[in-house]
């Protein structure tokens, strides 16, 4: 598993302080959830999501840190239900 911290208005991923990339492969990957939450108390007012990646490819899973309320979300509760259940292609 991999975790990046993504924000959602540009769709840019972390790379280190006061770099961001459109590639993934070339952003930061912080091993755990708890860094990447604390890296993202550094940006306020800022929407983030964490992003934890899988061997597979296809089943990234997303949630919003930050201020950013959760229906402006690239993923909502319902999609990631979806998800889960197999209803809904991932993106």
């Amino acid at each position: 598993m991999k975790v990046f911290l993504q924000d959602i208005e540009t769709g840019a991923y972390f790379q280190a302080p006061g770099e961001w990339t459109f590639h993934r492969e070339d952003a930061s990957d912080f091993k755990n959830v708890l860094d990447a939450l604390d890296l993202s108390q550094n940006f306020p007012g800022r929407g983030l999501e964490i992003v934890l990646t899988f061997n597979d490819g296809q089943h990234d899973i997303r949630f919003s840190v930050g201020s950013v309320p959760a229906a402006q979300s690239h993923t909502t509760a319902a999609q990631k239900f979806l998800w889960r259940t197999g209803q809904c292609a991932r993106n």
